[in-house]
């Protein structure tokens, strides 16, 4: 059997530490709700943002070597928006992100790198090994805090589906502004 893309690209890790380290991440992500996307030299971590968002974030770029992509290499941790800007991000995620930013910014083994919607920082494989458990942890908090945040949205997008199914079956009841503002009181 073929191996996949993300098991050859584990197997090409230059030292089962490093190898090691990179699958303990992808379990932090797989245990969060984030999944592998493997690439050409490596793969990135990525999270699902939730309903009305088609675009997954970036949160993590793990690679064998120093050849990555976009300034990422060897393990890089940051935010990257697939296929928007992150000014369009809502005020949740952006907040969750510049939190997970200002963590990394803190760790003295990390180096900034940044391109165009990624803003990342690099970990050599040496200290990525030294310092698995203190970026298992950061991983994990920021997952944890966008799963925080889908799982409003998703209640929110259930809600909003049961109302919807309502009115179709005629079930609820539609009001215009007007008769609403009358009902309120709003209109003098």
């Amino acid at each position: 059997m073929e191996k996949t893309k993300l098991a050859k690209i584990l197997e090409s890790m230059p030292t089962w530490e490093v190898r090691n380290t990179a699958e303990r991440l992808l379990s932090v992500a797989a245990e969060n709700g984030a999944y592998p996307e493997p690439g050409n030299t490596g793969f990135s971590i990525r999270f699902p943002i939730g309903p009305g968002w088609e675009f997954p974030i970036s949160v993590a770029w793990i690679y064998p070597s120093d050849s990555g992509w976009s300034k990422t290499r060897y393990f890089s941790f940051g935010k990257r928006t697939q296929g928007v800007g992150p000014e369009n991000l809502p005020e949740e995620v952006k907040e969750v992100m510049e939190h997970w930013t200002r963590s990394l910014d803190k760790l003295p083994y990390a180096d900034h790198c940044s391109a165009k919607n990624v803003d990342a920082w690099v970990v050599s494989h040496g200290n990525a090994v030294r310092h698995i458990d203190e970026l298992a942890v950061t991983l994990k908090d920021v997952l944890v805090r966008l799963n925080a945040i889908r799982s409003i949205d998703l209640e929110d997008f259930k809600m909003a589906e049961e109302v919807m199914e309502r009115v179709r079956k005629g079930e609820e009841e539609i009001y215009s502004s007007e008769e609403v503002r009358a009902h309120l009181g709003l209109d003098g």
